[in-house]
């Protein structure tokens, strides 16, 4: 019954969500005759000044920052899962958090979350209670009934990966982490008392994964190896050998690995595929159990990976694997391998029945647990959904039970409002959320398949992409009453609201549209001949000028696509409302939607913009190019810089592309350049002002911030052990958000000294 937990890819989940974007020409749909009697009052939004100036009061650039209290939004990913005895209660380990879950509705009974990450999970023998292994080295026990729960200092913090299990008798708790620069041993928590030992000679080593399975005796527990060593069980007592998994060049995986319940024998994947029983611990093969394919037990297929992706009725009839597909960095998701789940005549020792495809909307989703429940199986998946499949019927097909409400954060997704006030985030599984900052409440959850939100200037309104019927669709927020509807294809980071709430920049294939809100009017903005466009092209980004007098347009091949394969266009908005193209970057990194990539920067008035070239694929070939819009020309081009942020109307925050990479103050009237200390090597989120900046820390899995002056570190983000995926400043400069590839958003409010 225990399941540890490994982080699935985000390239993966990126790929995922890429949709077909051939061009479509908008229309406007407005759904009553007069969108001014539904749309709130157009009022200019106030301009936030600079992080520079919003702390202290005196005019002084600020030289630190503080963070307050992290914050987390929502429960992050499905972890793990394991359905409790009887069948009709589910425990689930989040990434912030655990709950337990009715079968047959989803809903939680009680949730109870975590102070830290959640790296491994396990349930009591009987179901009377769960066991949570934290990334700051504590150890959680919950009880099942209610909840309440008992915290445990186990071992050093910044663990990785890790595994946890429960003893046979329910008494002790077995743990074991990884993390850098160490080789913790397997300790052993005696839950009663509170303290903790561990057991002689288990040290794995560094990148080593723990998989712990106690034997049902209690009397020992498997140490992982690599390399010349096998996996093995010791005795939990006195760290002696009592059981190796092989011998060196063929040895068995301890996931899959079950005891049948004789307590002597054990159900382990097979050196030639199927299952072999071994005696414990003589290792002697009694029997084996056929399988095709023999891939069904590898490793992956009980991802995370686990020990619990082998279970047993409770009669000891039959043995099953439960399969799912087989996580690859495959070109096209759809050829991801999907394994079956399997049942096996145990007496007899050949497969009794096979799930060979899950439902068509859960295809590319794995299993986290599965159980049997009489004659049929139930299955819950990282989405959250719940099937029943009766496979003593040779018809039968898996159906639809429940669902636990799960909405983990898309990393790449993450849109504020202009005053900081609102952050909205698409769901991995599709979905929006809409949360209050300030007041830390869920202001409305928009369900699938809606995605890509954009906020108005005040959080009021909120523009979503609906990919199955290719429509962006304009929502109010506190009530989710549909205002607009228009035909349109996707941009990649997003569609933008113009500054002074006006207006709506959506897709079109290459093409811009831009949306009068308060008349429905559509205009689409064509980049050719500026730039030359091919139908396979679609809009990767779209950026107001501040004072929403301008329209930067960027697109390209799409993310797989090479990264100069795409240009930049700048509008300029006229008063009677059309656009014209000024001017035009034929060459330039369109195509990456990477978070935090500065391709296009307006300073503070909108009279100027810098935006990056790239004439061919080499470092040294990058180019700022600085245009004055009111000028109507280029008025700087800084070879082998590459753009960050504004300070002010005349000052530019950028770095060199090669080399040394240093962040530079760039005066785009004079030249003149100011080189500080910090470097900016990919992935610099820059906060309002183009003084302070965050990027992921050596490890990559914490926000280091820094001052442009500086090269040290002068404040650090924590994000509890895990990787991180995404960080953004809010454009008033008063909050950071950050998400871990668990799924978990985390905010900080941040004030400037």
């Amino acid at each position: 019954m225990k399941i540890s937990w490994i982080a699935i890819s985000f390239l993966w989940l990126v790929a995922c969500t890429i949709h077909n974007t051939q061009p479509v020409t908008p229309t406007p749909t407005p759904l009553i005759d007069h969108p001014r009697d539904i749309l709130p009052e157009i009022s200019p939004t106030p301009r936030f000044l600079p992080a520079g100036s919003l702390e202290p009061a005196s005019n002084q650039e600020p030289a630190t920052i503080e963070l307050g209290e992290p914050i987390w939004i929502g429960r992050g990913k499905i972890l793990a899962a394991v359905f409790l005895p009887g069948a009709r209660q589910l425990a689930v380990a989040w990434g912030g958090g655990v709950s337990l879950n009715a079968v047959e509705t989803g809903r939680d009974l009680w949730f109870n979350p975590t102070p830290a990450n959640l790296v491994a999970f396990d349930v009591h023998p009987q179901g009377m209670a769960f066991a949570a292994a934290l990334t700051d080295g504590s150890v959680m026990v919950f009880e099942a009934a209610d909840g309440d729960s008992r915290r445990f200092e186990g071992a050093r913090p910044n663990a990785y990966w890790g595994d946890i299990a429960w003893s046979p008798d329910g008494r002790t708790i077995a743990f074991q982490f990884i993390g850098p620069n160490r080789d913790d041993p397997i300790y052993l928590l005696d839950v009663a008392s509170g303290e903790i030992g561990e057991v002689p000679e288990s040290r794995t080593g560094e990148g080593v994964i723990p998989e712990l399975v106690w034997s049902p005796d209690g009397s020992a527990i498997t140490v992982a190896a690599l390399g010349d060593a096998c996996p093995r069980f010791v005795d939990a007592l006195t760290g002696e050998v009592r059981m190796a998994l092989g011998e060196p060049g063929q040895c068995h995986y301890i996931p899959p690995l079950l005891f049948l319940p004789d307590g002597e024998t054990i159900a382990v994947r097979g050196l030639t595929g199927g299952l072999d029983l071994l005696r414990f611990p003589d290792g002697l093969r009694t029997g084996h159990l056929i399988s095709a394919p023999d891939r069904i037990l590898d490793r992956l297929l009980g991802y995370p990976a686990a020990g619990g992706s082998l279970f047993m009725d409770l009669e000891g009839k039959w043995i099953a694997a439960r399969g799912g597909y087989e996580p690859c960095y495959c070109d096209n998701p759809a050829d991801q391998p999907d394994h079956p789940l399997v049942v096996w005549d145990l007496a007899r020792g050949v497969v009794h029945a096979q799930l060979n495809r899950s439902l068509e909307s859960l295809a590319l989703r794995n299993r986290l647990a599965a159980a049997f429940d009489g004659e049929s199986i139930l299955m819950l998946y990282e989405s959250g959904e719940i099937t029943r499949w009766e496979f003593e019927d040779p018809q039968a097909v898996e159906t639809l039970v429940a669902s636990v409400p799960n909405r983990p954060v898309l990393p790449g997704t993450l849109a504020w409002s202009a005053d900081g006030s609102r952050l909205a985030f698409t769901g991995i599984y599709g979905g929006v959320d809409v949360y209050d900052v300030a007041g830390q409440h869920l202001v409305y959850r928009f369900d699938p398949p809606l995605e890509s939100p954009a906020l108005s200037p005040d959080g009021r309104l909120v523009a979503l992409f609906d990919p199955d019927g290719n429509v962006e669709e304009v929502y109010r927020v506190d009530d989710s009453r549909l205002l607009l509807s228009l035909q349109a294809t996707p941009v990649l980071t997003g569609s933008a609201f113009s500054p002074d709430g006006r207006y709506l920049a959506f897709g079109s294939g290459a093409r811009a549209s831009v949306a009068d809100l308060t008349s429905g009017e559509v205009q689409v903005l064509d980049p050719a001949p500026a730039v030359p466009v091919t139908v396979d092209m679609v809009l990767t980004r779209v950026v107001w000028s501040p004072d929403a007098q301008s329209l930067v347009t960027v697109f390209g091949e799409g993310s797989e696509a090479p990264e100069i394969s795409g240009a930049i266009v700048l509008w300029k908005r006229h008063e009677d409302g059309s656009f014209e193209a000024v001017y035009a970057v034929p060459n330039a990194q369109a195509s990456y939607t990477t978070p935090n990539l500065v391709l296009v920067s307006f300073n503070p008035s909108g009279s100027r913009v810098a935006m990056q070239s790239l004439p061919t694929n080499e470092a040294g070939q990058y180019e700022l190019i600085v245009f004055d819009v009111e000028a109507g020309r280029v008025i700087q081009k800084f070879h082998e810089y590459r753009p960050g942020a504004w300070v002010n109307d005349e000052e530019l925050l950028a770095f060199e592309a090669q080399y040394y990479t240093r962040m530079t103050r760039l005066n785009v009237l004079t030249g003149e350049m100011t080189i500080g200390g910090a470097s900016d090597t990919g992935g610099t989120a820059y906060a309002p002002g183009g003084i302070f900046f965050a990027q992921a820390d050596g490890s990559g899995r914490n926000v280091a911030i820094g001052h442009w002056r500086s090269r040290w570190v002068i404040e650090r983000a924590r994000l509890g052990g895990l990787n991180l995926l995404d960080y953004h400043w809010s454009p008033d400069g008063r909050w950071l958000a950050a998400v871990s590839d668990d799924g978990i958003l985390v905010i900080w409010s941040v004030r400037y000294y």
